[in-house]
C-alpha cells in the first residue's frame, strides 16, 4: 500500500543517513588518529634533530631582513649560555654578545654578504652570559624573493670552543718544551727504532 512504500521509503532514507553519518565519523576519527600519529612524529624528529645538535654543538639561526626579528635554535642559546626568556633574539642583541674585538670584523663580513647576495663564513669568539669567552664559526646565506631581493637570512653556529682550547694547550706546551730544549747545552734528538735509525728531531 502507499502507507507501506513510504514507510519503506523513509527506512530506506534513515540506513542510507544513518550510513552516512557513520562514515563521516570514521573519516573524522581516522584523519584525527592520522593527525596524531603525525604529531607524534614531528615531535620524534624534533627531539632527535635538538640531540643531534648537542651533540654536535651545532646550532641554527633565522633573521627576518624586514622585522629584524631573529629566531634561534635550542643549542645557539645553550651555546651563548642564555635563557631563551630573558633574551630578546635580535641581531643587536645578539651583535652584544659578540666579542667587541670581533665585532666590527663579523659586521663588516655580514654587511658585505647581503649587498652581494653570497654566502659567509666567519670564525669569531663571543662573550657567554657569565662572561666566559666561547669560540665558534659561523656560517650564513640569504634567501630571496622574486624580486632578488633579500626576504631572510638563514645560518649556524658551531661551538668550537673545546678544540680551539685545545690546540692553544697544545701550542702552550709545545713552546715550552722547544724552550726547554733550546735551553738545553747539549745535542738533543729523536729518531725512530727501525732499521735506519730515522732522525725525527735534532
Amino acid at each position: 500500500t502507499w502507507l507501506n512504500a513510504q514507510f519503506a521509503g523513509l527506512t530506506l532514507f534513515a540506513l542510507l543517513l544513518g550510513g552516512l553519518m557513520l562514515w563521516l565519523l570514521y573519516r573524522a576519527k581516522t584523519s584525527e588518529l592520522r593527525l596524531q600519529a603525525l604529531q607524534t612524529q614531528t615531535a620524534q624528529q624534533n627531539r632527535l634533530l635538538k640531540k643531534a645538535q648537542q651533540v654536535a654543538h651545532l646550532g641554527y639561526w633565522t633573521l627576518d631582513v624586514k622585522t629584524g626579528q631573529l629566531y634561534w635554535s635550542d643549542e645557539v642559546y645553550r651555546i651563548f649560555g642564555l635563557d631563551p626568556q630573558q633574551f630578546g633574539a635580535t641581531y643587536e642583541a645578539f651583535l652584544e654578545h659578540v666579542h667587541a674585538d670581533d665585532r666590527e670584523r663579523l659586521q663588516s663580513a655580514f654587511n658585505k654578504s647581503v649587498r652581494l647576495k653570497t654566502p659567509y663564513r666567519l670564525a669569531h669568539r663571543i662573550v657567554r652570559y657569565n662572561g666566559e669567552i666561547g669560540y665558534v664559526e659561523e656560517e650564513g646565506q640569504h634567501e630571496l624573493d622574486e624580486h632578488g631581493e633579500i626576504v631572510r637570512s638563514l645560518g649556524t653556529v658551531l661551538d668550537v670552543t673545546e678544540r680551539v682550547l685545545n690546540e692553544q694547550a697544545e701550542q702552550r706546551l709545545q713552546q715550552r718544551y722547544q724552550s726547554l730544549v733550546e735551553s738545553i747545552p747539549e745535542v738533543v734528538f729523536r729518531c725512530e727504532i727501525d732499521a735506519n735509525w730515522s732522525m725525527l728531531y735534532v
